[in-house]
C-alpha cells in the first residue's frame, strides 16, 4: 500500500524502520544535483563510470518518452539526504510485446536493509497501474537491467523473481595497435556528415535494427534529446553512402 500526504511525502508499508527515512516524489530540477550525487556516490561501488552532468541530466529529462517523473519517480531520503531514487518508463516493441522498465541507484552505506526492496515494489505497482490503461494486445513483462559489477542491484531484482534474458558486452581496443587496411566494398563511399544527412542517417538507423533483439523504433523526441548531448558529434561518424547512377535517379524520380 501507497500513500501520499499533501506534504508530497509517501509512506511505503514495507519500508524498513530507519529514523529519518522519508520517501517523496519528483519536484523538478531542484533534484537533478541530488540525483547526481546518488549516481556518483555509487560508481565506485559499481565499478560503473559515469560523469553525468545537471546540464545532461536536466537535457535527459526534457526529452523523456513514457514517462512522467512527476508521477514515476521515487525518492528515499534520511533526515534530509536523498540517499536514493529510482524512475520507470514503459516501451512497446514491434511484435507489440510491452515492457515495463524500472532502474535506480542506491549510495552503498544504505543498501541490504530493505530499502531498496520497498521501492523496487513501489515500482512495480507504479508500472501496473500504467498496464492497467493499456489494451491487452500482447505479452507484457517488468523489466530492468544492470552491469555485472553492480552486485546490489543484481541481488536485489534476482531475489524478486527477476531472471537474466539478454547479455551485452562492452569491447575495447588498444589504440597503440595498427589498424588493419580495408578497402570499402565496391559502389560505397564514406564522406563526411553534413546536417542535412542527419534525419536520412536516422531513418536508415532505425530500419538497420528493425530485425534486432526486441526492436522498438527510436522515436525523433529521443534522438533530439542525444542532438543536445556533449556525446552528439557527427564529425566522428563513419556513414557508408551508397552511389547511385544518374540513369537510376531519373527512373526513380519518374515513378513518383
Amino acid at each position: 500500500m501507497t500513500t501520499q500526504s499533501k506534504q508530497e511525502n509517501i509512506i511505503l508499508a514495507e519500508a524498513p524502520a530507519i529514523p529519518g527515512l522519508n520517501f517523496h516524489g519528483f519536484r523538478g530540477e531542484v533534484d537533478f544535483p541530488l540525483m547526481l550525487a546518488v549516481i556518483h556516490g555509487s560508481k565506485d561501488e559499481d565499478g560503473i563510470q559515469r560523469s553525468e552532468t545537471p546540464e545532461e541530466v536536466k537535457n535527459n529529462y526534457q526529452h523523456l518518452v513514457n514517462c512522467d517523473p512527476h508521477r514515476d519517480m521515487l525518492f528515499a531520503e534520511v533526515n534530509g539526504q536523498v540517499i536514493a531514487y529510482n524512475r520507470v518508463f514503459w516501451e512497446q516493441l514491434e511484435d507489440k510485446t510491452r515492457l515495463y522498465n524500472l532502474f535506480g541507484f542506491s549510495l552503498p552505506q544504505w543498501r541490504r536493509k530493505g530499502i531498496g526492496t520497498a521501492m523496487l515494489r513501489h515500482a512495480e505497482r507504479r508500472l501496473r497501474e500504467i498496464a492497467a490503461g493499456h489494451p491487452q494486445d500482447g505479452e507484457r513483462f517488468f523489466q530492468s537491467f544492470g552491469a555485472d559489477t553492480e552486485k546490489g542491484a543484481l541481488a536485489l531484482l534476482e531475489c524478486q523473481g527477476y531472471k537474466p534474458i539478454r547479455y551485452e558486452l562492452d569491447m575495447r581496443r588498444d589504440l597503440t595497435e595498427p589498424f588493419p587496411e580495408t578497402p570499402m566494398p565496391e559502389g560505397l563511399e564514406v564522406r563526411p556528415v553534413e546536417e542535412a544527412h542527419v534525419w536520412p542517417i536516422f531513418d536508415a538507423m532505425n530500419e538497420a535494427f528493425r530485425d534486432h533483439w526486441s526492436y522498438r523504433q527510436q522515436t525523433r523526441e529521443e534522438f533530439e534529446g542525444w542532438m543536445n548531448s556533449p556525446t552528439y558529434n557527427p564529425k566522428l561518424w563513419k556513414v557508408a553512402w551508397e552511389e547511385v547512377s544518374s540513369e537510376l535517379q531519373n527512373r526513380e524520380f519518374a515513378t513518383l
